[in-house]
């Protein structure tokens, strides 16, 4: 997995998006690591599309907001085999008075890589 640093303007610290690449149709999770703080966020709420992944339809979500320590914390999004069918780009959007920042967000890829067999199938055999 890789990581992208945005640093967070006028304040020490940041966030680090830590991305991933997955096979198709597998569970997997992605996380933010926010640095710099003295204390625990107000909220962390991910975003996909700009929805709030909690209230997407189905339980293909998992969101732990995380727990402060040693100046850090990090929040985790699951997302589970039935959602993770394509790229997809996801918003980690932290809320801290702390920061003064409101829905500040970090975007974190999740690559998907792998065909949908069923689908690879039922167009072959139309096309036959």
């Amino acid at each position: 997995s890789s990581g992208i640093n945005a640093e967070w303007p006028l304040r020490p610290g940041g966030v680090q998006a830590i991305n991933k690449e997955v096979d198709i149709g597998t569970e997997t999770t992605i996380s933010c690591v926010i640095t710099g703080i003295t204390k625990q966020l107000d909220a962390v709420v991910w975003k996909k599309f700009g929805t709030d992944v909690t209230t997407l339809s189905g339980s293909n979500y998992d969101v732990s907001e995380g727990t402060y320590g040693s100046s850090s914390q990090t929040s985790v999004l699951t997302v589970k085999a039935a959602a993770n069918l394509a790229d997809s780009t996801y918003a980690c959007a932290i809320t801290s008075d702390e920061w003064l920042v409101t829905d500040s967000q970090t975007n974190v890829i999740l690559n998907v890589f792998g065909k949908n067999i069923s689908s690879f199938f039922s167009t072959s055999l139309t096309n036959c």
